[in-house]
Formats: C-alpha cells, sequence, structure tokens
C-alpha cells in the first residue's frame, strides 16, 4: 500500500513538473507577442484578492481590475497604450469573442487550476503515507509487546 502511494507521489510531482514546464513555455510565448504587458496582473487586466470576512472561516477572493493598467485605462497588453471607457468595458469582458487574449488567458487559468489540484492531491497522497507507516509502526509495536509478554 505504502509502494503504490509513493508510485502515486512519483506520477503527480511528475505531471505537476509536465504542467510547470507547459506554463512556464506559454508564459515565454505571451512574453513574446506582449513585451509590453502589465507584470503586475500579466496582462489580465484583473487579479484576485483575498478578503477576511468575520463571518466565514474561509477567506474569499474577489476579482478586482489590476490598479496599475486597467484602473488607470491602459491596455493590459501593452501598458503604452491608453484606452477608452469602452475598450476598458470590452477588456473586461472577458468571454470577449473577438479578443484574442481570451484563448491564452484561460490556458494560464486551467494549468494554474490543474497545478493547485496536483499540489493537493500530493499534501493528502503525503498524508494517507504518513498515517499507513503511523498505523504500521503501532501494529508492530503492539506485536512485540505480545512476545516479549510471552513467558517460555
Amino acid at each position: 500500500m505504502i509502494r503504490n502511494i509513493e508510485n502515486d507521489l512519483t506520477l503527480a510531482k511528475n505531471e505537476i513538473k509536465d504542467l510547470k514546464d507547459k506554463y512556464d513555455r506559454l508564459k515565454v510565448t505571451f512574453g513574446e507577442k506582449y513585451p509590453n504587458h502589465c507584470r503586475h496582473c500579466d496582462g489580465k487586466g484583473r487579479y484576485d484578492i483575498e478578503i477576511n470576512n468575520e463571518q466565514s472561516f474561509y477567506p474569499t477572493t474577489r476579482n478586482v481590475e489590476c490598479i496599475n493598467c486597467l484602473a488607470e485605462s491602459f491596455n493590459p497588453l501593452d501598458i503604452n497604450v491608453h484606452m477608452t471607457e469602452l475598450e476598458v468595458e470590452v477588456f473586461n469582458t472577458k468571454r470577449d469573442i473577438n479578443y484574442p487574449f481570451n484563448d491564452e488567458r484561460d490556458d494560464f487559468e486551467k494549468i494554474m487550476k490543474e497545478i493547485a489540484i496536483l499540489q493537493n492531491t500530493i499534501e493528502q497522497l503525503y498524508e494517507w503515507k504518513l498515517a499507513l507507516i503511523e498505523e504500521h509502526n503501532i501494529r508492530n509495536a503492539a506485536e512485540d509487546e505480545e512476545k516479549s509478554n510471552i513467558e517460555y
């Protein structure tokens, strides 16, 4: 059982490495295509901020305009270009069919979600492995104690 978990850990780590490599390649391609993109939000025009809500145990996130580009009406893909209010509104409409960046943005987001899922899987596998090792050690200790209590 521990050996299976170790194999799963290795597979998950390799998958994360492959995804990170793919993400890095996408980022390089994106940087070449949009060399003047906003570095604060990576050209997305938005980013998530964590909000600590006293009424909720879990923090929540809120997606806000990037203060370095979109909030100042600069194009997140080229911060040298000033945008009109209508262009900002179109950029904020993430699923605008005519906007070329949506596919690349979606690829980034999908890869980051997959990496997060795999990292969570690795954490769970480590916990299971430690629990199995602990259970195995407890069993061995109980067997050793039982053997030492037997009188000859």
